[in-house]
Formats: structure tokens, sequence, C-alpha cells
């Protein structure tokens, strides 16, 4: 792949001033979201405009902003930085408009910021998932990844029957372990409380199932088991689309949201950058990597990337992770996202940021005795 030189420049990070400072990410609805592009581009007309990027199955808007100095002018590269491609990081669409807000505001008195959007075309989609998003407003409280027609999932002839719901009243949708040696899951052993998949490699057995709460509606004896919605925009891209699994919907593309993200990077060819906020990452840890020489084919997962790229993306992930001193580790299931559309069919440099994770990385208590 190639990147442009103005690209290069752009990620020539700074040192940090001082630690990073804990900041929290008010949740935004779909609502305010719309309220708050409106305002940004009104506040630097001469900069921003908002524009469409498509719209959900539901209806709900996708919009994102154009931002830029001067003319565009041909062969003026471009940076897309898109967020929320996977609805329940509804935070990462806060992150995404304070970066577009930062660099504006930046535009009159910071130079870098100033050199990037007087050279550099920057679009910001900070939702590219609004039903799933939406879903983290309603009640009760349940982490909806799907925002696609549901299938018959248990093949009893009737679809969504059977789907989680709040049983106990207390507002949330929650789990449950339920001990079964058929089970894939075992305590993590840093604090039982928490579950991991039992890893075979490691001479590990599961020893626990999880349930979703739910009410067995169609007496199959399964819970919540044929859920309303099934079709996740995230794993609805062509590239390493699986077409048997629920999740993936039912073709390539079939979500509009991720037909319209497909639809707007084929129009914009001036894209050289993507950058991704949500549940992958590829700048913590270090990618896999292949000859250069090998050919890299549709297959998922794709064996690694080429060494030469992946060279620079350990450079730019040495830079990253000194700034931020991130340690978020991303879920890297690349099967249809759009990541990997992006990188593999698109041929684009593609950063994705799992801004935070679940911190389960202590090491394990040490039995008593052992040597120190």
């Amino acid at each position: 792949m190639l990147i442009a030189p103005a690209l290069l420049a752009s990620l020539a990070l700074a040192e940090p001033a001082s630690a990073p400072q804990e900041a929290h990410a008010p949740l935004m609805t779909q609502q305010e979201l719309h309220e708050a592009l409106a305002r940004v581009a009104a506040e630097h007309s001469e900069l921003a405009s908002v524009i469409a990027v498509g719209r959900s199955r539901a209806g709900r808007e996708i919009e994102g902003l154009s931002i830029h100095a001067g003319e565009r002018t041909s062969g003026r590269p471009a940076i897309l930085l898109v967020a929320d491609v996977d609805g329940p990081y509804v935070w990462t669409s806060t992150l995404a408009l304070e970066e577009a807000r930062a660099l504006l505001e930046g535009y009159a008195t910071d130079e870098r910021a100033k050199k990037l959007l007087d050279t550099t075309t920057i679009y910001v989609i900070p939702r590219a998932d609004p039903d799933a998003a939406e879903a983290r407003f309603a009640t009760p409280l349940f982490e909806q990844w799907a925002s696609g027609a549901g299938v018959d999932n248990d093949r009893d002839g009737r679809l969504g029957e059977d789907p989680p719901a709040d049983v106990d009243g207390d507002g949330f949708v929650t789990q449950i372990r339920v001990a079964n040696p058929e089970g894939e899951w075992i305590e993590d052993p840093t604090d039982p409380r928490a579950l991991v998949k039992a890893d075979p490699k490691k001479g590990q057995r599961g020893k626990w199932k999880l349930w979703t709460e739910g009410r067995d509606l169609d007496r199959d004896e399964k819970i919540a088991e044929d859920s309303e919605l099934d079709g996740t925009v995230n794993q609805n891209f062509p590239q390493g689309w699986r077409e048997l699994d629920p999740r993936a919907g039912r073709f390539a593309t079939d979500e509009p949201p991720a037909r319209a993200l497909c639809d707007f990077l084929l129009l914009h060819k001036d894209v050289s950058l993507v950058v991704t906020y949500g549940a992958q990452d590829n700048l913590v840890e270090k990618q896999k990597t292949i000859g250069d020489g090998r050919q890299r084919t549709k297959r998922m997962p794709p064996e690694g990337t080429i060494d030469s790229d992946g060279e620079l993306y350990a450079e730019i992930g040495k830079r990253y992770k000194k700034i931020t001193e991130s340690k978020a580790k991303g879920d890297n299931d690349a099967h249809g996202s759009f990541q990997a559309w992006c990188e593999l069919q698109r041929g684009l440099w593609t950063l994705n940021i799992a801004g935070w994770s679940m911190p389960l990385d202590e090491a394990a208590p040490k039995k008593e005795g052992a040597a120190e």
C-alpha cells in the first residue's frame, strides 16, 4: 500500500505535555448527536459542513462532518474517521466529535492543526450504527450489537419469538453462568467472578455455559435463543463475510449502514487513511506479519499484514502507546468487518483504536509457599 507524504506528516505525533488525564465522554442520543454536529458546523462554517452518509434500517440518519481549509484540489488526500461501527461503543461517538472540534478550534492557533487542514480533508462519521447505539438509551438496559432483521435461530418456523427479557424487573438484561461439562467458559484466574473462554491449546476445558436472561416463551427448553434482531453491522461487510452466521446478515452489505459506508468510500476516492474508534485494535498489540512476496487472499482470518506494512503499523503503534499509555486490547475478530474491508479490499491504511477495554490483565495471585 502507498500512503501520501502529507498523511505521514500528520502521523508524526508530538511528545505529550503531561500524563494523559482521565476524562468521561458523555453518551449522546441520536438527536443530541445530530444537534451537536449541526452546532459544530455552524460555529466553524468556514472549515466544516455536515454531510449525509446514509440511513439506518430504522430510518435514522448517518451523518458526518467534512473538514478542510481552502479548496479541495485534485490529488489532495483525505482521512476518514469512523466511530461506533460497533453499536454498544456509544462513547466513541463523543471521542470522534471532540476530535473534530479540537482540530477546528486549533486551526487558528496550532500550527500542526493548520498544516493538516490546509493540506488534507478530514471526514468524521461519529456514529456508523445508529440503531444499535440508540438501544443503549432504551429500557431495560441490554448490550445490543444487532440491528438487522432476525432469522429463525432455533428453526421452529417462527422469527424472534424468544428474545432476551428482564425477568426480575431490575431494569437490566443480564447473564447467568450454568455449570455444564460442555460449556466453553472457565473462571478468570485473577477474579473468579469473571469468566474467560477456555483455551484447548493450553489444556483448558470449559465448565460453564452463559445464558442470557429471558424466558422460554416457545417452550423448547432453551432460554432467549431466538432474538428479534441478529444482523450486526460490523460483521456485514464483504471481506471475510460468514454466510451461515446469523450475525453476518442475509448477504454482505444487507445492513444499510454497511452499504452506506461502502458507498461513501467508493465515492470518496481521496481517502488514503481510515481511522476507527471501536472494538478493534491494531496499534497496542503488534500485528502478525507475512513476507512481502506472499499474496493475501479474501480468506479469513487473513494470514497477516505484509512485512513492509507491518513495520509502519508497528512504528505508528509505538508512538500511539507512548502518547496515550494505552493498554487496551481489541476484539480483533475481523470476519465481515469494516476495518478488514477497508484494508484488504480497498487497499487503505487502517488504524483501529480500541480506546478502552476491561482491565483483566493482572497477574494471577501466587499460591502460598510459591517462590517470589
